[in-house]
């Protein structure tokens, strides 16, 4: 009897001590590397297998469906398929990429996602390659630029959504974020079948808003992505769950099981990062709630706190310094919920020089 209670006691004990996705970075981890180094050797294979095992599945089929030649470059229009023959809902997937006539290949490619600030969503976007638009900026400064299909939600409502919570009546259940990472992730490796000599040393990700989510989660889980530009991408997702609940929407910014964003930001270090917030962005602390938008969106009972924005970039500072020095940062600028281009270039100039 007594070796049969200290089995229970030892299966219990054991419970209580696996490895779950809602483990967050340890205090006592910040500042000690063998201890951050046992909780990422828990937390990352979890994290990995979920974006792994994540719909639509592998990569059936690439093709290039459309070239033109503009000024100084080259745009490319691919599309993909998924196995087993999934259905996409009559939504793309694949991706759009600029070419520039002259190539440095000592230059990343850069991965340019955009999020919900821009329509259609779910299929190509070649209008962002129009005057004044950011991934524009980055191939006329000889970038090749790979400009995935985002934010695809129709295909993977049923995945994603069961009985109860918010959101059509239904809650999240996988998540948007690990489905469209792993998306771009597959994208990224099967490019090499249709766009064999592109040369490029490794990659870049710039990400906007929801973009900048998935961008950042895509840089966690993808070691040969060297730098990160994240533009209004800095919520924290307590505040998400708890304030930022549409009435008719997806909880598309959400990455069930975590219990922060700093976890996944976490395995990032210490390679360069930085992220961009703009004074005129909603996200900006300035102690105004978000207001009530008719038939989609109730409203917020505050505004996100300069210690949510500040203090998670703080202890990223702190996991960044323990990891190797390198370089996290915080450029602030006057605009609105936008990425800088320029800036965001010199800094991965700087960075990986």
């Amino acid at each position: 009897m007594i070796k049969f209670i200290f089995a229970l006691i030892t299966v219990f004990a054991c419970s209580a001590n696996a490895a779950t996705l809602a483990e967050e970075v340890p205090l006592d981890s910040i500042n000690n590397k063998l201890l951050f180094d046992q909780w990422k050797a828990r937390f990352e294979p979890l994290f990995r297998k979920r974006i792994d095992d994540a719909t639509p599945g592998a990569i059936a089929s690439i093709t290039v469906t459309n070239t033109k030649k503009r000024a100084g470059y080259t745009l490319y229009t691919i599309s993909t398929t998924h196995v087993p023959n999934y259905n996409m809902g009559g939504q793309a997937d694949g991706g759009v990429l600029a070419v520039p006539n002259v190539v440095d290949p000592r230059k990343p490619m850069i991965i340019a996602i955009h999020g919900h600030e821009e329509n259609p969503w779910g299929t190509w976007a070649p209008h962002l390659f129009g005057a004044g638009k950011w991934p524009l900026a980055l191939v006329k400064a000889g970038y090749i630029v790979w400009l995935p299909v985002s934010m695809t939600h129709a295909p993977f409502s049923h995945i994603t959504h069961a009985l109860g919570g918010i959101g059509n009546g239904k809650g999240d259940v996988y998540g948007y974020i690990p489905i469209w990472v792993a998306m771009v992730s597959r994208g990224l490796d099967a490019l090499p079948k249709v766009m064999p000599n592109l040369k490029h040393k490794g990659y870049a990700v710039f990400g906007v808003s929801a973009g900048a989510l998935v961008g950042y989660t895509l840089m966690a889980y993808r070691p040969d992505i060297r730098a990160g530009v994240f533009a209004g991408g800095q919520q924290p997702l307590d505040f998400y769950r708890r304030e930022y609940a549409a009435m008719v929407h997806e909880r598309c910014w959400d990455f069930p099981g975590i219990t922060s964003f700093t976890q996944v930001k976490a395995l990032i270090a210490p390679r360069p990062v930085q992220f961009q917030l703009g004074r005129q962005d909603p996200w900006w602390p300035d102690q105004v709630p978000f207001p009530p938008q008719p038939k989609w969106f109730p409203g917020t009972s505050r505004d996100v706190l300069v210690d949510e924005i500040a203090g998670q970039l703080l202890l990223l500072k702190a996991i960044w310094k323990t990891n190797g020095n390198g370089i996290v940062e915080q450029y602030l600028h006057d605009g609105g919920h936008a990425l800088i281009p320029s800036a965001g270039m010199a800094f991965i100039k700087r960075a990986l020089q």
